[in-house]
């Protein structure tokens, strides 16, 4: 199990590093690209739509950075520890280890022959990991709807209705989307067939290994699609930044430049709030806004840096 696992972390890092060079791609390409952002699911403040990718991008970094810690736990073999206590045959154990593919023995031969401790770190990061991406793939599917039509997802991965010939559902994003409550019920059944065992190895820890390979495999699956669907979706800049335009989205900054000019902000917001409220509110433009000068901004220059950074280990050569 602990050979095998280390082997499925290997595969998805490689899928999450492919990922991550399709989205520092398309951010540079929509470095510029202005968009509302949204909170309760109402407009927010401006950003663009490569700052939005480049949130994806950081949250897949910061899975790479947890990854190898898990890796450490799965790392450890449990060849001759016996059933519990060990075994009277004066084995080398480190030795064992090395010859099996590990990088250490688990010490505590019951630790090593009980523990799922391992299954569970690693289902808790990956499944934390697509719970996280679920939500950035719910957005996808909202933003391909005509009504809001931010996003055309690619043909490949759309398919009609069998009554409704105008329809294009993101077929692709929705399976996956299921899958990864799925992978959560999982994980779920993973945790809860360890509860009730006493420590000492049971038929239940059989059981539990068929749900952390349906995590690993809903994972592998599900990035692939999503790298694939974001390598050819066409963002409408044109339709986003109107939204960005319609909607009061700068009053906050609006209200910051009053504060920074010496206003209290407390009162600079009321009276934007007031502004507002009249139908006298002059918005600073979305496009100046997003220009914002402070790191991990939606500003142009800042997406470009933080994009290139990650194409720099892709073999990719950044468009300026």
């Amino acid at each position: 199990i602990r050979l095998r696992l280390l082997a499925h972390l290997s595969s998805l890092e490689v899928s999450v590093d492919g990922l991550r060079c399709v989205l520092a791609k398309r951010a540079l390409e929509y470095a510029e690209c202005v968009m509302p952002s949204f909170t309760h699911f109402q407009p927010a403040q401006p950003i663009t739509f490569g700052h939005y990718l480049m949130a994806m991008e950081e949250l897949l970094e910061d899975f790479k950075s947890l990854s190898p810690s898990v890796k450490s736990v799965v790392d450890k073999s449990p060849l001759g520890s016996g059933p519990a206590g060990g075994t009277a045959a004066p084995l080398d154990r480190p030795r064992l280890a090395q010859l099996a593919g590990f990088s250490s023995a688990a010490v505590n031969t019951l630790y090593a022959s009980s523990s799922r401790f391992f299954a569970s770190a690693a289902a808790s990061l990956v499944v934390a990991l697509l719970v996280e991406l679920s939500r950035f793939v719910d957005d996808l599917v909202a933003w391909s709807s005509p009504m809001i039509g931010y996003l055309r997802p690619p043909d490949d991965h759309v398919s009609t209705s069998s009554i409704m010939p105008h329809k294009r559902n993101p077929v692709t994003l929705e399976v996956f989307r299921a899958r990864i409550s799925e992978a959560v019920a999982d994980l779920v059944a993973l945790l809860g067939i360890q509860e009730k065992i006493g420590y000492g190895y049971s038929l239940d820890l059989q059981e539990a290994t068929r749900h952390l390979w349906r995590i690993f495999k809903i994972a592998d699956e599900g990035l692939s699609i999503l790298a694939d669907f974001l390598a050819k979706a066409a963002f409408d800049c044109g339709r986003a930044g109107a939204d960005a335009e319609r909607y009061p989205v700068t009053s906050s900054d609006a209200a910051e430049r009053m504060a920074l000019g010496g206003t209290p902000f407390r009162a600079a917001y009321f009276k934007i709030a007031e502004a507002i409220k009249r139908g006298e509110f002059k918005p600073p433009p979305p496009g100046d806004a997003v220009r914002r000068p402070v790191l991990g901004s939606p500003h142009p220059n800042e997406v470009r840096r933080m994009a290139k950074r990650i194409l720099e280990s892709c073999g990719s050569s950044p468009q300026a």
